[in-house]
Formats: structure tokens, C-alpha cells, sequence
């Protein structure tokens, strides 16, 4: 029959396997029968244990508290941090959209601006040209009423002026206005050039078959030298002479 312990060293025996899964070392504790008169010394002992746990586990947690606040607030920053990359990079796209689109204003504005200088440079060619037109005319206007007083030479001269506007009109050279100018200039040259040689006749007779000249020096107000000159710069001063 197994031997009969003390129900202290039962108990112990007991709380010993329970807390630290120790199996006893002593063959009779072992194979010792566990009387009714033990269990309150057992129950005493286990609701010891139990408390004991208790307290280690709030003491642990009281040790531990410091380093989950820590924790917490770790996580809290490290949160914080998160939402704070989000909002840098939320600036970012935004501040690069805004790039893109001032860059693209930038553009546009730029493309303006050469519309507007390429604008009024043809203004201000269009301007000028105009204002040679208007001088040609003039010049034009006055040489008629130089010719119609028989002013041969002050004709020319102006003639001369209206000629050098005209070809000075650039790109307006080939418009419709520029060729009535040209016209002009034409049909007051013709003008000019046959008056000028009426004139060489009546100052210059030559009668061939008596074979004599008679040189005037002066009709209607023009002289000899006049229509020299005259006749000179309208290039048919040598075809009067042969004539």
C-alpha cells in the first residue's frame, strides 16, 4: 500500500507540477494517495498561487506601461508623419501642375506677344508705305502742273521724286495702287518726252533741201538748253539729233 504523506507536502507536491510541470523526485510522493484531508490545504495553496500570478502580472504591467505609452506615441508620430509626406507630395502634384500650366501660359503669352510685335511691324510697314504712296501722288500732281506751266525740268525733277517713292513700296510694289502710280509715271513720261521733242523741232528747223538750219534760242518760254537737258534725261536727246 502507498505511503501516507502530511497534506502540507502533498499540497506543495501538487503546486509544484501545476506551476512549473515538475514531476516529484520522490518515489513515495509519487505514489502517494491524495486523502479528502488534503484538499483545503490544496485549495489553499492553489488560490495563493493564483493571487501570487496576479500580482506579477500587474506589476509586469505597471513595469510595461511606461514602454506602451512610448509605443502609442510612436505610432501617433509616426501617423503624423504619414499624413504629413501625403500632404508634401499632395503640394507637390499640385505645385508641378501649376508649373505646367504657368509654362504653358508663359508660352502662350510669348506667342502673343510675337503676334502683337509681328502685328505692328506690318503696321508700321503699312504706315509708312501709305505715306509713300500719298507723296508719290503728290509729286505726280505737281509734275502735271509743272508740265501744263511748261516747266520741263521742275516736271522731271518731280517726276523723278514720285519714281523713287514708288520703287521703295517693298512688298506693295505688285499692288493694284502701286501699278496706277506706275501708270501714271508712264503716261506723264510719254507726255513729257513729246512735248520736250515738240519743242526740239520748233527751236531746231532744218530745211534740207535748201540745206540750211535755223536754231532758235527761245519759244513759248522754253529755252534751247532746256530741252537739251530735257531731252537728256529722258534718253532721247541722240534720236532728236539724228531725226
Amino acid at each position: 500500500m502507498p505511503p501516507i504523506l502530511t497534506p502540507q507536502n502533498l499540497g506543495h507536491a501538487v503546486l509544484e507540477s501545476v506551476e512549473h510541470g515538475a514531476y516529484p523526485d520522490s518515489e513515495a510522493v509519487a505514489s502517494a494517495q491524495l486523502p479528502a484531508a488534503a484538499l483545503p490545504s490544496l485549495l489553499q495553496g492553489i488560490a495563493r498561487a493564483q493571487n501570487e500570478v496576479k500580482a506579477e502580472i500587474r506589476a509586469l504591467s505597471r513595469d510595461a506601461a511606461p514602454d506602451i505609452d512610448g509605443w502609442i506615441a510612436q505610432a501617433k508620430q509616426l501617423q503624423a508623419d504619414i499624413e504629413r509626406s501625403r500632404a508634401t507630395a499632395h503640394d507637390i502634384v499640385q505645385q508641378a501642375e501649376a508649373g505646367r500650366t504657368l509654362h504653358a501660359n508663359v508660352e502662350d503669352a510669348s506667342s502673343k506677344v510675337t503676334l502683337l510685335k509681328n502685328e505692328l511691324a506690318f503696321n508700321d510697314t503699312l504706315t509708312a508705305t501709305v505715306e509713300r504712296i500719298k507723296q508719290a501722288s503728290d509729286l505726280l500732281d505737281k509734275a502735271q502742273d509743272a508740265a501744263v506751266e511748261h516747266d520741263i525740268i521742275e516736271a522731271l525733277n518731280k517726276m523723278k521724286q514720285a519714281d523713287d517713292y514708288i520703287i521703295h513700296l517693298g512688298p506693295f510694289r505688285d499692288t493694284r495702287v502701286a501699278g496706277v502710280l506706275h501708270k501714271r509715271v508712264s503716261q506723264l513720261r510719254e507726255a513729257l518726252a513729246e512735248n520736250t521733242m515738240g519743242a526740239w523741232n520748233l527751236l531746231l528747223v532744218v530745211d534740207v533741201p535748201n540745206k540750211r538750219v535755223s536754231i532758235n534760242q527761245n519759244i513759248d518760254g522754253i529755252s534751247l538748253s532746256t530741252v537739251v537737258d530735257a531731252l537728256s534725261r529722258l534718253g532721247t536727246l541722240p534720236a532728236a539729233i539724228l531725226k
